[in-house]
């Protein structure tokens, strides 16, 4: 059965005009709010900033492109419960009043988004936040035979703080980041200096206050003059750098700096989990499955404790460090001969002033998780705006976590995943279906690992597409952890004692190394 959608696009503008003169000061910012004839949005990665793109009706904004000096937009991707109506699409409507009242605002109703009243823009935008916010970076006028249209693009907040340099002290000297403050007040403060019209805010998701630490309480050194920085350092840099420092990772979610956890990256909930169905609410999927050797350096943080007086190293995977190794053997005919191995490839980072384990251990598993990635790609594409369980998927993001079920296979799977049917009945099946003998046996013993998208991938990016007449389309772009020495994610399926064994049995046995993919690998563990 199809599924319905009402999807909206609202937008806010706020605009400066230009004075047009050495005296003449510009205006202050006016509001403009839009209903956008299209619209697309693009969630980056958690470094990168999100970009947008809205074109409305130039009657939305009778002004010449060329009088703006500056603008900055919220846009909002929402649906709404009941059916669409002209008169909803029409801004001098509210957008929660009933399709058939036909009442039109009143005078102050009218005014109130343009005097910034709380009131009249959560009814404007149907009390949502916004899916993206940002600085114009390019506006154009465009007139034809489909009529007049405003185009306005730019990117989140992300490169309006990246844009923006930390400031100096008086005698140009790289100024240092103050210590003593809770992380996420210490971010409010950074933001209040960078932002000055108070437009951003901070958000801490999935960690308690008692969680968060004050920037600098485990430094070792400076903490009376600050952490020392880099000359040509952004507010973006000193934000994120020191979230990061302390063991968490940040991003710019509409007008919020959100602070969370960086297991958010690597593991996730049931409950948090968004589900797609092939046969059900996908449009198209692309796969791809990288088997190219790749091999990811273990993580080493070296510290150093002035208080104990020795250096602190921390290794993830555990037992990463080792030494260069070399073997020598003589040879019959006289001398010796001298082989070196690697036996493991690391990248060092050191860390200065850090002397907490559990922080230094958090940042060596991030920085691992990070580079560790991308063995499988998925892009798939859909216009349904909720999961098969009803959940929103309107403000998917990078690091979410979305699983992919087949519902064409959905009689197979009843059968095969069944653990009261024999496996020669699984086999004899699979064989009616055309199947090798070899490859039914494999399919009947190891349906269950096989499943591998059932397990949840990552989001990398995700593009969002709005049209007045063809609503929402959602394309993103899955990505999986490569398999480290056996290591996934912790919302992998745990593997049988009896497999993991025979994994450590077959690892002592030929030695497969990082990023080799031979079939005796395959055998010990999941088919993914």
């Amino acid at each position: 059965m199809s599924r319905v959608y009402y999807p909206q696009c609202r937008a806010i503008l706020q605009v400066v005009f230009d004075g047009f003169g050495a005296d003449a000061r510009d205006t202050e910012p006016i509001i403009f709010p839009v209903l956008p004839k299209a619209a697309t949005v693009h969630r980056n990665a958690y470094d990168d900033p999100d970009s947008w793109e809205i074109t409305f009706d130039a009657d939305d904004f009778p002004v010449d492109p060329q009088l703006v000096r500056a603008g900055a937009a919220e846009v909002y991707l929402f649906q709404t419960p009941g059916q669409g109506n002209p008169e909803l699409m029409d801004r001098q409507f509210s957008a929660l009043d009933a399709p058939t009242s036909g009442r039109e605002r009143s005078p102050a109703e009218e005014l109130g988004l343009e005097v910034k009243a709380q009131n009249s823009k959560e009814r404007f935008v149907w009390g949502t936040k916004p899916t993206v916010a940002g600085l114009f970076d390019d506006m154009t006028a465009n007139y034809d035979d489909s009529g007049r249209w405003i185009t306005i693009s730019g990117q989140d907040y992300t490169a309006y703080l990246d844009g923006r340099q930390w400031p100096p002290t008086d005698k140009g000297k790289p100024r240092r980041i103050p210590t003593g403050k809770r992380l996420d007040r210490f971010v409010q403060a950074i933001l209040a200096m960078a932002d000055p019209d108070d437009r951003l805010g901070v958000e801490v998701w999935g960690v308690k206050d008692s969680q968060l630490p004050r920037v600098g309480q485990n430094e070792t050194r400076g903490k009376r003059r600050g952490i020392p920085i880099e000359q040509d350092t952004t507010y973006w840099d000193v934000i994120s750098k020191t979230v990061r420092r302390h063991g968490f990772v940040c991003f710019v979610r509409g007008l919020e700096v959100i602070i969370t956890h960086p297991q958010n990256l690597t593991t996730a909930g049931a409950i948090d989990v968004r589900r797609f169905t092939w046969g059900k609410n996908l449009e198209s999927l692309e796969l791809t499955r990288h088997l190219g050797k790749k091999t990811v350096p273990s993580i080493i943080i070296q510290s150093y404790s002035d208080r104990d007086r020795e250096p602190i190293t921390i290794e993830y995977p555990k037992g990463a460090w080792q030494k260069v190794k070399t073997s020598s053997r003589k040879l019959k005919r006289g001398g010796t001969s001298t082989s070196i191995k690697k036996t493991n490839e690391y990248e060092i980072i050191p860390v200065y002033g850090i002397t907490d384990r559990a922080v230094l251990r958090q940042m060596a598993k991030a920085r691992h998780d990070r580079l560790g990635r991308e063995e499988r790609e998925v892009i798939f594409r859909t216009r349904d705006l909720t999961d098969i369980r009803d959940r929103d998927i309107m403000d998917l993001a990078a690091g979410d976590s979305v699983s992919l079920n087949w519902d064409e296979f959905s009689r197979d799977h009843a059968l095969l995943s069944d653990e009261k049917v024999p496996e020669a009945t699984k086999v004899s099946h699979l064989l009616s279906r055309g199947f090798t003998e070899g490859a039914a046996q494999v399919i009947a013993s190891k349906y269950t690992e096989l499943r591998g998208l059932t397990r949840p991938l990552r989001v990398g990016e995700v593009s969002y597409e709005y049209d007045v007449d063809n609503g929402v389309s959602i394309e993103g772009r899955l990505l999986d952890y490569i398999v480290v020495d056996g290591l996934r994610d912790q919302a992998a399926k745990t593997p049988r004692k009896s497999a993991a064994k025979r994994e450590q049995k077959r690892r002592k046995r030929d030695g497969t190394g990082v990023g080799d993919l031979t079939w005796n690998h395959l055998k010990g563990t999941a088919l993914e």
